[in-house]
């Protein structure tokens, strides 16, 4: 038996965290079944996890996973990708003040198994971000005191492992149906403004004093493929983008109908400064603007860590400019991403991503391109803006 504990959240590697330590046990072919109990579970959580789940079905023949809907930590988003996966999934409930709050992860193989006890749920920061505790044990299936660790476990909650507990519901489409019209369950949105600290204090002078007793630490960098993507997104925009390596003719990615003076860096009033950049916001697309354009539009340029700013990437793409028609050339410019997710502007959905005009700003910061719209296309390896 070898024991180790995974100290999460005091550090900015993935490495470190439970999220990463299931994805490496997930993909290991030692491991027959794995079983997964979960008080909550959100939706960026179970798609991370699903896309690694799919890739080990050859060899995870067995997969279980049971989660809790108490205190509306778990989102009816979740539910729906749970029910995608394609595995046994149970959902457990019971009316009355107690709660169903367990965390257990149990890989079982003919040789070794693995089971993590602790605090993390089955959501994107109790497995990355949060400050949780968790202790993995590896047993020896042929030692007789490791076999009894996993014994005792499987009788005291026997009837969650034999899925015989009269309080755990096999989950299907109508089962969700019901649990959002109970007001059980929740929408994404709505779990993550009971969850997490979406109604922190708006007044900046107290902020600032609650900041010196209480500073910001830096956070894990959560995977991509844990974090979420909104799926009002046109679907015919993001496969085209996402699928095709090469394209021969330009693929619509993004659109803003009126640039404002601070799109176009040319500031009019004292309070309004010259940042020399662009958000990409929501624009004409219903997209959640924190990850669309790192994740999607821009995933595969060479990211780097700003090495003064600890919370940046940088990285470079050439875009051509287009405007009223008329091509001004091709411009290698710098893309800036903000990888805190626990800033203000995260958590109110704004842009995390920026693009600086650098040497294009000649031909942006003029009065005349105010209100006029912009599009991001893409062709072959260069990105397209064309304002109109």
């Amino acid at each position: 038996m070898q024991i180790h504990l995974i100290s999460q959240g005091y550090g900015s590697e993935s490495e470190h965290t439970l999220g990463s330590l299931l994805v490496e046990l997930i993909s290991e072919k030692a491991y027959g079944a794995f079983t997964a109990i979960s008080a909550f579970a959100s939706e960026g959580g179970v798609n991370g996890i699903a896309k690694h789940l799919s890739k080990a079905k050859d060899h995870l023949k067995k997969i279980t996973i049971i989660v809790g809907v108490d205190q509306k930590g778990t989102s009816e988003e979740a539910l729906k990708a749970l029910l995608k996966i394609g595995v046994k999934v149970f959902i457990y409930y019971q009316k009355g003040n107690a709660i169903f709050h367990p965390k257990i992860y149990l890989f079982e193989g003919s040789n070794k198994s693995e089971l993590i006890l602790g605090s993390s749920n089955l959501t994107v920061q109790g497995l990355f971000s949060n400050v949780e505790a968790s202790l993995w044990i590896t047993l020896d299936v042929n030692d007789e005191d490791d076999i009894a660790v996993i014994n005792q476990l499987k009788s005291n909650f026997s009837t969650l492992f034999d899925q015989t507990d009269v309080n755990l519901q096999p989950l299907t489409q109508e089962l969700i149906e019901m649990l959002v019209k109970a007001g059980i369950v929740p929408a994404e949105k709505d779990r993550k403004q009971v969850q997490d600290k979406c109604d922190e204090s708006q007044n900046t002078e107290m902020d600032q004093v609650i900041t010196k007793f209480f500073p910001k630490k830096v956070i894990s960098k959560i995977p991509s493929e844990f974090k979420v993507i909104s799926k009002s997104v046109k679907v015919d925009v993001v496969e085209k983008f996402v699928e095709h390596k090469e394209f021969l003719e330009e693929v619509f990615i993004w659109k803003v109908k009126s640039l404002k003076i601070r799109d176009l860096n040319i500031p009019k009033g004292e309070k309004t400064n010259a940042t020399g950049s662009m958000l990409f916001k929501k624009g004409e697309l219903d997209i959640d603007p924190r990850s669309y354009f790192r994740d999607v539009v821009f995933a595969n340029l060479k990211w780097k860590p700003d090495s003064e700013k600890p919370h940046y990437e940088r990285a470079y793409a050439d875009f051509k400019i287009v405007i009223d028609g008329t091509s001004y050339g091709v411009y290698n410019l710098k893309i800036s991403h903000k990888t805190d997710t626990t800033s203000k502007s995260y958590f109110q959905h704004n842009s995390m991503t920026s693009l600086s005009w650098g040497p294009a700003k000649k031909i942006i910061a003029k009065d005349e391109l105010i209100g006029k719209s912009l599009s991001l296309y893409k062709k072959g390896s260069i990105f397209v803006i064309r304002i109109e």
